[in-house]
């Protein structure tokens, strides 16, 4: 099992909502991270659980924290648009897809 350490940061912080996240990094500027515009909210329940989801695993495949931010902010959206909290679909396939249309392309 890989362990991640993260000396003298904090992790992006997604409860900012429609304003998107922050991440702080020791010795280094705040990054914002610009939440998924026009993202449509049918049930705000398990935003921040899908947003954590996205920046973990992002964070697992070796992307760097804004790339890690933006994932979450996409998987965030995603499970907003839905209600309930397990009711929305991913597909890998078309988290790339998501990205390019909410931050431009990679």
């Amino acid at each position: 099992m890989s362990r991640f350490r993260c000396e003298g940061c904090q992790p992006a912080r997604p409860e900012s909502g429609e304003k998107g996240s922050r991440i702080n990094r020791a010795e280094e500027p705040a990054v914002d991270v610009p939440a998924v515009p026009e993202a449509r909210v049918a049930d705000p329940t398990g935003g921040g659980d899908a947003f954590r989801a996205g920046y973990l695993t992002s964070l697992a495949a070796g992307l760097d924290a804004v790339q890690c931010a933006q994932t979450g902010s996409v998987l965030a959206a995603l499970a907003l648009s839905a209600v309930d909290t397990q009711t929305y679909n991913i597909s890998l396939e078309r988290i790339p897809t998501l990205l390019a249309s909410a931050y431009g392309p990679a």
